[in-house]
């Protein structure tokens, strides 16, 4: 069974960084990063997760775009990442930690991984 853990990045990197230390005493097989990049309104945090991959060093850390507020683009993409991971593995683990994000990213995309999961 693969474990997957899944980590919406906010523009507060620490806790996250906390979250995926005690995730990978768990043994995570694969880690996918939700993230924003900037946009005319606001700094995303794209590059939080890319300084994040980097300390993480793994191969198996996927970054993910997805948008700040648009709640179809959001769900575009959680329903193309709950396939691929369906399409991976036969049985798997997910572990989502939604405490990085918008307010709105981290509620919708809970809701999402818990009804398509």
């Amino acid at each position: 069974m693969k474990n997957v853990g899944i980590f919406i990045i906010g523009t507060s990197p620490t806790p996250i960084y906390i979250s995926i230390q005690s995730y990978l005493k768990n043994s995570i097989d694969k880690m996918i990063f939700l993230a924003t990049k900037d946009d005319e309104y606001s700094k995303g945090t794209y590059i939080y997760a890319e300084k994040l991959k980097k300390i993480f060093y793994k191969n198996n850390i996927e970054i993910v775009d997805i948008d700040r507020s648009d709640l179809k683009k959001i769900d575009n993409k959680v329903n193309n990442i709950i396939e691929n991971i369906k399409q991976d593995e036969d049985s798997v683990n997910v572990y989502l930690d939604f405490t990085g994000g918008t307010k709105l990213q981290s509620a919708f995309i809970r809701e999402s991984f818990e009804n398509n999961i």
